[in-house]
């Protein structure tokens, strides 16, 4: 039983190593209707986040939403689409995805 419990021990240990910890920006979207993005963005990176989940450029253009993640040390791994866009034009949330630099598109629901 104590072999188990130090094998179970440590495969949970592993685990939280291998793990990294991420925040969908929809979280903070009341945050952000101030416009002050990069305060937003700061803060997120003081707790120790370094991966987003996004899709919102919160008003600024796509070349300037992407350098101030670079400097502040964010990195966007995955944005949110609607079903209807993924339904309707599969092409342009590629189109999407590509302008984030990002592997993973997520729908919340259909």
């Amino acid at each position: 039983m104590k072999s188990i419990l130090l094998l179970f021990l440590s495969l949970v240990a592993q685990l939280s190593v291998a793990q990294e910890i991420g925040l969908q920006l929809y979280s903070v979207r009341n945050q952000t209707k101030g416009g002050n993005v990069e305060a937003v963005l700061t803060q997120i990176k003081s707790w120790g986040i370094t991966q987003l989940e996004g899709g919102s450029t919160y008003g600024m253009s796509q070349e300037d939403y992407n350098a101030l993640c670079k400097k502040i040390g964010l990195k966007t791994v995955s944005i949110g689409a609607d079903f209807n866009e993924l339904d309707k034009d599969p092409a342009k949330v590629a189109e999407k995805a590509v302008a984030f630099d990002v592997k993973y598109v997520m729908c919340a629901w259909i």
